[in-house]
């Protein structure tokens, strides 16, 4: 074989075994009671002075438990442990210390405790890699025999046993509980990013034991662990017993929007066959996220838990979203500051209304904005969009919310019309409860007025979130803000009450279709085939299209190719400050027709990230 092959293969095998090191090194704690135990029974059973379990890693020798000696790291070079997993032999004996060379020099032998006998057996992983060692020393040489031979590749066997038990899952092999957690303590501790757990509860499982057994529940259980070990695509993941389960992840960006947790539920809740008989799984997941290296992992577990079973209910699958601090005090001072944020008082508090881009494909350029929701307030920065509406669901303040954001974006299009600029076309939403409310075209109009606006410098989107209304009531009031000469949109169409049954009765100007109908459909047929028959029905209906959610070049090339041109998602860029707005109506590039696609692009890439959000 190739010298520089054998090279590279020893290089990947060593990296791997690191990878080993790292999970137990962070999982072992120091003076662990089973292993303890098992190292004052092999000095007993030795007849040694010394004892202990090591795990060997590229620099250090750390031990793990002892008995005689009450060192807790070692320099690996030089080592007596590093010796014995570089020997790849089961049983690694030195006699006399002092007549080897290796050793001779060795602090442990040239002074106290003036070591002269070492015998060692590596212990193993699943995947054959020396992870450490199970060790006897003695303050004078000795012969090796039989018996300590078998008592050492033994326990070192027993070590392995011993870990397995302790920090896997029976079922599904997964790190446990106490594995999970210590694992991610570490991350905590070794990373300057935000992180968060994901807690995923499978319902259903008594009932399937119940009628189909342990062997089917424990099935359930191992294909959930697959799905999710595939999905989150990390090694921090956990099985803690009892149908939940957990993964964490040091974010990137500090920006939790990016995970998709539906695509998650989506993925955990595919039919299972057990025994000839297809049955369908629900789960729920809550998510916590810590930013506070002080933060306790156990701790930030049992939030993650606690949000996945917030007000559960059999056959739903939901995602529920905690925060490492939310106890009740905290959770108080949020809706506290949200209220102040408001009240519109302090701009240090202030709900803010940043704007993401929409792009005409067939033009090149940026042909829209919509207005987004944003909490600028440093004290929250942890605070998720999803938890902001749930506070104001709970507090019953989403029609103020919405027509402060209104409000809001009607005083920055005035801004930009002072300015001289061509504002583009600006969106805002309006949540179907924000809809019932009585005189709402009035209230709209009336602070269109202040800015010196007309219902053409705005559409209305009308948004899933809120009370659930009838269609044919929803149509009545879509038709009140029509007469009174605003266009509407109805956003996140394709899903809950936005279906094709609205379209009906409700008249409106823009089908905006969720990102679950966009998001890999260049290569999801079944995702290809509802968006041809949506585009279909708009087409029919003289409506125009616009696709949220597209992040690949993939998808945008396939929405293209269908005849989508109106495009809005991560691919161009994420909501951005007012100021970048400015910034960009004020590009001489920003009008000028059939300008190339990677300008507009480049553009919006170019944005101050001080300004993205």
């Amino acid at each position: 074989m190739d010298p520089v092959s054998i090279y590279v293969g020893r290089q990947h095998s060593e990296k791997l075994r690191n990878q080993k090191i790292d999970h137990y090194t962070s999982i072992i704690e120091d003076n662990e009671p089973s292993l303890d135990t098992l190292v004052t029974m092999l000095a007993k059973l030795c007849n040694v002075p010394f004892a202990g379990i090591s795990v060997v890693d590229e620099e250090m020798v750390w031990i793990k438990a002892s008995y005689g000696i009450d060192a807790t790291c070692l320099p690996r070079e030089g080592a007596f442990c590093a010796a014995a997993i570089d020997s790849n032999q089961d049983l690694f004996i030195v006699e006399n210390t002092t007549t080897d060379e290796r050793f001779c020099k060795n602090s442990l032998v040239t002074d106290a405790p003036d070591i002269r006998f070492y015998a060692a057996s590596p212990f193993l992983d699943e995947q054959d890699f020396a992870i450490g060692t199970l060790w006897i020393m003695d303050t004078s040489p000795r012969k090796p025999n039989e018996e300590l031979s078998i008592i050492l590749r033994s326990l070192a066997a027993f070590v392995v046993l011993t870990l397995e038990h302790h920090f896997k899952s029976e079922v599904t092999h997964l790190p446990n509980r106490s594995c999970f957690v210590r694992k991610l303590q570490a991350l905590i501790n070794n990373t300057s990013r935000e992180v968060f757990v994901c807690s995923v509860n499978i319902q259903r499982l008594r009932y399937i034991n119940n009628v189909f057994g342990k062997d089917a529940t424990d099935y359930v259980l191992q294909v959930t662990g697959e799905r999710l070990s595939k999905w989150s695509k990390t090694e921090l993941i956990g099985d803690l017993g009892s149908g939940q389960f957990a993964f964490g992840i040091a974010m990137e960006g500090n920006d939790l929007c990016k995970y998709d947790f539906g695509s998650l539920l989506t993925e955990l809740c595919q039919p299972i066959t057990i025994s000839g008989t297809t049955i369908a799984v629900t789960a729920i997941a809550g998510v916590a996220t810590t930013f506070d290296k002080s933060a306790s992992a156990a701790a930030l577990v049992d939030m993650a838990e606690l949000a996945a079973n917030e007000n559960p209910s059999i056959g739903v699958s939901k995602v529920n979203y905690f925060t490492t601090e939310c106890d009740e005090l905290t959770q108080n001072k949020i809706s506290q500051d949200l209220v102040a944020a408001l009240h519109n008082v302090d701009p240090n508090n202030a709900l803010t209304p940043y704007y993401q881009p929409q792009v005409n494909m067939k033009t090149g350029l940026i042909s829209g904005f919509e207005a987004l929701l944003r909490w600028d307030c440093k004290a929250h920065r942890n605070v998720s969009i999803a938890q902001i509406f749930a506070v104001f669901d709970a507090m019953g303040v989403t029609p103020n919310v919405d027509l402060l954001i209104f409000e809001k974006v009607c005083a920055d299009i005035a801004a930009w019309k002072a300015e001289g600029l061509t504002t583009k076309t600006i969106s805002t939403n309006i949540s179907r409860t924000t809809l019932q409310m009585p005189n709402l075209s009035d209230e709209l109009l009336a602070r269109l007025n202040q800015h010196a606006l007309t219902t053409s410098d705005i559409y209305l989107e009308v948004t899933e979130c809120g009370f659930q209304i009838d269609d044919h009531d929803t149509a009545n009031y879509i038709s009140s803000l029509q007469g009174a000469g605003f266009k509407i949109a109805i956003d996140d169409f394709g899903t809950g009450m936005s279906n094709i049954a609205t379209l009906k009765d409700t008249d409106c100007h823009l089908l905006k279709i969720d990102r679950q109908f966009v998001h890999g459909i260049s290569i999801n047929p079944h995702i290809a085939a509802l968006l041809r028959l949506i585009k279909g029905t708009a087409d029919a209906l003289n409506l125009k299209l616009l696709c949220e959610g597209v992040e690949t070049q993939d998808d945008l090339d396939w929405l293209v190719n269908e005849g989508v041109y109106l495009i809005q998602g991560w691919y161009f860029s994420k909501a951005i400050h007012k100021n970048a707005v400015t910034t960009i109506l004020k590009m001489p590039t920003s009008n000028q027709p059939n300008i190339n696609i990677g300008l507009t692009k480049n553009l919006l890439r170019n944005v101050d990230k001080n300004l993205i959000r």
